[in-house]
């Protein structure tokens, strides 16, 4: 043994320590274990020897290379070096057409998510409306808190994250609860019964006190099941079923929801000459 315990000071092994956390995530420790050059040359000593000579234990210990700990899955982000690409202003540049709404300076809302409709915690009933939320939200899925039903308990985080969103701001998290999502199909939701059917799915959201979609299926969900978001076809297909099973992704028309009149009527009748101009009130 290298080094005292990281949770107690005591001298043994980390993950003997009665004190260590049920939880806990480091990005590196120095290595308990001698080296196996040296491990022949070194005679095992009593823990008051070691505690009298805990400066040259220390001195000891950093001359082992540090081990990489991983702990609830969290990854360590490492530091990458710029990319650069040798010759590049030799390469064949093919353009794409810019869209409609590139310049327009509210491109921003042509961008569509995936909305989905589902039973969250709740067995498919003709009483039990639907939820609302959205697939494919980024990383972990999370839920408004009073979309919960009461029978569901929420437990508490053992990771306690917090969610950054654009700037400085944070969302606490609550904690997380795993739920069984009822997916219906495009048959299910139109009214057909003979081709009805209901894909349940097991997902663990995170809990938030506020969620504008409802909840969020996020890639971590998606990912496990395989499923594939097919916009072309308006449709998340999960492929390891037999017969695949086709959720409908269930957008409104825009031009519905945003239609408007934009006719602008004068308050009284102007005559304006031609290659003049004229105030008109409205």
């Amino acid at each position: 043994m290298t080094r005292k315990c990281q949770h107690c000071d005591g001298w043994h092994f980390d993950f003997n320590c009665l004190k260590r956390p049920k939880s806990f995530s480091i990005h590196t420790a120095v290595n308990q274990w001698p080296d196996p050059d040296t491990e022949d040359d070194e005679t095992p000593t009593s823990a008051s020897d070691n505690d009298s000579s805990s400066s040259d234990s220390s001195d000891s210990a950093l001359s082992y290379s540090n081990v990489p700990v991983y702990s609830n899955g969290r990854r360590t982000l490492k530091s990458f070096s710029q990319m650069v690409l040798p010759q590049a202003e030799k390469f064949a540049v093919q353009e794409v057409s810019a869209s409609e709404t590139v310049g327009t300076g509210v491109s921003y809302l042509s961008a569509e998510p995936c909305p989905v409709k589902a039973w969250v915690g709740t067995k498919p009933h003709s009483n039990a409306p639907l939820s609302s939320g959205v697939a494919d939200s980024g990383g972990p899925s999370i839920i408004q808190q009073d979309l919960i039903p009461q029978q569901h308990k929420i437990l508490p985080s053992p990771c306690n994250p917090k969610f950054q969103g654009i700037g400085n701001n944070t969302t606490d998290v609550q904690g997380y609860v795993v739920l069984l999502m009822y997916l219906p199909n495009a048959a299910a939701i139109s009214g057909d019964a003979s081709e009805a059917r209901v894909l349940c799915l097991p997902v663990e959201f995170q809990v938030v006190e506020q969620v504008a979609a409802g909840f969020l299926v996020g890639r971590d969900a998606l990912k496990a099941y395989k499923a594939i978001i097919d916009e072309e076809l308006g449709q998340i297909v999960f492929p390891t079923y037999s017969p695949p099973f086709h959720v409908p992704i269930t957008e409104t028309s825009r031009e519905e929801a945003q239609e408007m009149d934009a006719r602008v009527f004068a308050a009284e009748s102007v005559s304006v000459r031609p290659r003049s101009e004229s105030l008109v009130p409205i």
